[in-house]
């Protein structure tokens, strides 16, 4: 049967062992009797409100006002006179016109999430016009923005935005006197991966020399390496003052190492204090010479220790293994430079990095993987030679390497014959559904 979206209906399923029917608001809509017999029932989790099995799971875009299940089949009068008590108590909001196109409109609208509670929605036209935004978390659109001023660019932020929530939306311009929509698009903030703005959030340290000397390096350290994004590692963190200066002034998520319980104890205790623990800055307590994180994770590495008792702690095999292929940067300060170049001097680093002096700093960016090949098209290269050239996968030696997100919701069905992931220059290119990830 044929439904609205935005509006309520009143829905039940019977079977009585030889017949199975359907009813929407108290009538019934279909029947068949392609079933007989007792019920077969699954052994699969009984859930609501979803399509789920071993691989998928699609939940239901709306609302389930109540559920009720019967250990018998309900006559239709019983399923009347429940429609009949029930319809009167759900309102239905009426959903804005909608047009499949819209000349007015030469592109967007695109939704893209800024931070972890804001949207912005950016749409362009083909002339200066006044236009609107509707949105909400159901496809009733039930809030509006007007955008009075007639320009060509327009944005409107959608505040409030509440995690693992789909936002529906849609742009209205202004047509022969009437408001004009488009078709409805959505966002799932389930992909809002924005870090929290803490630049403003005062610092939980004393304004000692060490704090001082912390931020003076973090400002040096992202000057030189430009780097603002990503993951970060101080090796021999102490108290977490330099990861501290690092996450306040970037989109980093900086993870602290040390292997001193009493220094993790207290760096954890200073960034709770500040609200940032655990969001933006982690501290690990282990041994610094085996560290727990995967191969080629981070795309920068410091040193407090370094920095604040002119000692390099751990392994230098160690930095070099967690450190990025193709540009992952060791940013060394706290020696002459050239006790810093004694440090890379001899050791793994120095085969695996190309270094240079940025004024107090030693930059040591990590080299490409040598024999590490490359997929930049469909069939591998533009000569669609179906092979990357690469000379390091041997099949007996693979292993799962977790990146976690953005897993397979947002993925394009693999029916749809869509272009596949693309890696080079390290990164892995992965499109999705209305958008691309960079790894």
């Amino acid at each position: 049967t044929s439904f609205e979206t935005g509006r309520w209906y009143h829905v039940v399923g019977t079977y009585n062992g030889s017949r199975m029917r359907i009813y929407v608001n108290g009538t019934e809509r279909g029947s068949n009797t392609n079933r007989r017999g007792s019920i077969d029932y699954s052994p699969a989790t009984f859930v609501i409100g979803c399509y789920l099995d071993d691989n998928e799971f699609y939940p239901l875009e709306g609302f389930i006002s109540e559920v009720r299940l019967y250990n018998r089949a309900l006559s239709s009068q019983q399923i009347r006179n429940r429609y009949n008590s029930t319809k009167g108590k759900h309102a239905t909001r009426p959903k804005p016109p909608v047009v499949l196109t819209n000349r007015e409109l030469s592109a967007g609208p695109y939704l893209a999430f800024t931070s972890p509670s804001e949207a912005v929605v950016r749409w362009e036209t083909a002339k200066p016009v006044p236009t609107r935004l509707a949105y909400g978390t159901t496809p009733t659109l039930q809030n509006r923005i007007d955008l009075p001023k007639k320009t060509r660019q327009h944005e409107a932020v959608i505040p409030g935005i509440q995690p693992l929530t789909a936002y529906h939306y849609s742009v209205g311009v202004e047509q022969d006197g009437q408001t004009q929509w488009l078709e409805p698009a959505t966002g799932e903030s389930d992909f809002n991966y924005s870090r929290p703005d803490i630049s403003a959030i005062e610092s939980p340290y004393a304004q000692d020399e060490r704090m001082r000397k912390s931020r003076a390096a973090a400002e040096a350290i992202l000057a030189a390496t430009g780097i603002r994004k990503g993951y970060a590692i101080d090796y021999g963190c102490g108290e977490g003052r330099l990861a501290f200066a690092l996450a306040s002034r970037t989109e980093l998520t900086v993870i602290g190492v040390t292997a001193d319980a009493g220094e993790a104890a207290r760096a954890r205790a200073a960034l709770r204090r500040a609200g940032i623990y655990g969001t933006r800055v982690t501290i690990h307590h282990r041994p610094l010479a085996k560290l727990g994180h995967t191969d080629n994770l981070f795309n920068l590495a410091v040193s407090s220790e370094l920095l604040h008792n002119g000692v390099l702690p751990g392994n230098r095999a160690e930095l070099l293994r967690v450190l990025r292929p193709s540009g992952g940067v060791l940013a060394l300060g706290g020696l002459p430079q050239s006790g810093l170049a004694k440090l890379i001097t001899g050791s793994p680093l120095a085969r695996g990095t190309t270094t240079e002096a940025s004024g107090e700093l030693l930059l040591a960016k990590r080299k490409p993987l040598d024999g590490a090949g490359e997929w930049t098209h469909t069939y591998g290269t533009a000569a669609q030679t179906a092979n990357s050239g690469d000379e390091i996968v041997n099949g007996s030696k693979m292993a799962l390497q977790w990146f976690g997100k953005p897993g397979a919701r947002g993925m394009i069905d693999r029916q749809g014959r869509n272009p596949p992931p693309l890696t080079s220059n390290g990164f892995l290119y992965v499109q999705g559904d209305n958008r691309i990830w960079g790894q």
